[in-house]
């Protein structure tokens, strides 16, 4: 079974519900699952209880309720007044011992401070950068955050509007439109090369100012140097290339925006995720860096993303212990 294959049956028989033994325990299902891959047989059933899910939610309700009420982890930097305008939702902050810290400054007037925490992956404690949707006075922190820290691939995972509020300042120019400056940097939509062009979708700007994503049969769109352009729409979610310069300095980086994942909801598709996160590794160069993960407040939609690519490279190392425990 390959890796998508997997997770997908991970996911599945978490989704399933099905009838199980009372006496496995919430916590054995890592377990279970290990086993199963390896096709052995185990005497108690592997099915999982249909309380199991309710539980596990429940779970990490009452762990992230003590974790804000008791202060187990403070988030006094970001309650300092200076930095209360920096952040979107007043109640959620980085934690101060994971929180990305700003050594780049544009002005004499630039802090440390950034609505970002760190958040460990396979391997390190800085595999990921999960943010906010940048707010209109902190955008150019945003990408002093992403040039300071290399970042290659950012997601993106909401949309500028939702249910008739801004969710997120847009900080990058759509395909066809002039670059946008922010402080020093300026960042452009470029075009790029597409080498196998089988089952490639690509819309012109117009499309995406009416916020369309939809499955289409594949046509391309060239320039008038015969370059493809570079936005693909690949069912739920856009493809960009963008261009990032700053003192004569060139860079170039891609950002995966998934338009389909409504706040405080499920996303339209399970694949189309999948999809996105196995694309974002193919683009991910250099392990060494962090990708940056956003959606409005930078905490559920961008969690689940780093939860589900950090599983999925356990899954593949073949990391995950026989005693996996979603909660250690």
């Amino acid at each position: 079974m390959d890796q998508a294959g997997i997770l997908r049956k991970f996911i599945q028989r978490v989704k399933a519900m099905s009838e199980g033994d009372e006496e496995r325990g919430e916590d054995n299902f890592g377990s279970d699952f290990m086993v199963e891959q390896r096709g052995e047989k185990n005497s108690s059933s592997i099915s999982i209880k249909s309380i199991f899910l309710s539980c596990f939610f429940q779970r990490l309700r009452r762990l992230s309720t003590k974790y804000r009420t008791e202060k187990i982890y403070p988030t006094n930097v970001g309650e300092k007044e200076e930095n209360v305008k920096k952040n979107r939702y007043k109640d959620i902050l980085p934690f101060d011992h994971t929180r990305v810290k700003l050594t780049l400054k544009t002005t004499n007037n630039d802090s440390d401070y950034v609505n970002a925490n760190f958040i460990k992956g396979m391997d390190g404690p800085e595999a990921y950068i999960a943010t906010q949707g940048p707010l209109q006075n902190t955008v150019i922190d945003f990408w002093r955050m992403n040039w300071e820290y290399n970042v290659a691939v950012i997601v993106m995972a909401c949309r500028e509007f939702e249910m008739g509020r801004k969710k997120c300042e847009r900080y990058f120019p759509l395909l066809g439109e002039e670059p946008m400056s922010f402080g020093p940097f300026r960042i452009s939509c470029v075009s790029r090369q597409i080498s196998n062009i089988t089952a490639v979708c690509v819309y012109g700007e117009c499309m995406e100012k009416r916020g369309r994503v939809v499955w289409a049969p594949a046509f391309l769109t060239f320039c008038s140097n015969g370059v493809l352009e570079s936005e693909q729409t690949r069912t739920d979610y856009f493809i960009r290339t963008l261009t990032v310069e700053n003192e004569n300095e060139n860079r170039r980086l891609t950002q995966f925006h998934y338009m389909n994942w409504p706040d405080h909801d499920v996303p339209s598709s399970f694949d189309s995720i999948l999809d996105m996160i196995a694309l974002m590794r193919e683009y991910q160069e250099n392990d060494d860096v962090p990708i940056c993960v956003h959606c409005s407040a930078g905490c559920g939609r961008t969690g689940a993303i780093c939860a589900i690519d950090y599983t999925w490279n356990l899954l593949k190392a073949g990391k995950i212990p026989e005693d996996f425990n979603v909660f250690g």
